[in-house]
C-alpha cells in the first residue's frame, strides 16, 4: 500500500481520481496548486495509487477543449 504525505503543513493534498473528474475539477486543481506531478488514485473512497500524471500533460489536454 502506498501512502500520500503532506511535506508542508499548509500544502494541500492534491490528486486525481482515475474516473469521474470533470474538466472543471481538473482546471481548478491546477489553479489551486503548483505541483508538477499528481498521483492518480482509484477513487476518493479507495485512495490507492494507480499512476501519475504531469501537470504539463494535463495543461496540454485541457487546452484542446
Amino acid at each position: 500500500m502506498f501512502f500520500l504525505f503532506r511535506p508542508e503543513q499548509h500544502s494541500s493534498l492534491a490528486y486525481l481520481t482515475q474516473n469521474g473528474m470533470t474538466f472543471l475539477e481538473v482546471e481548478d486543481l491546477l489553479k489551486e496548486t503548483t505541483h508538477t506531478t499528481y498521483p492518480v488514485v482509484v477513487s476518493r473512497d479507495q485512495p490507492y495509487i494507480v499512476g501519475q500524471v504531469l501537470r504539463r500533460d494535463l495543461q496540454i489536454v485541457l487546452s484542446m477543449y
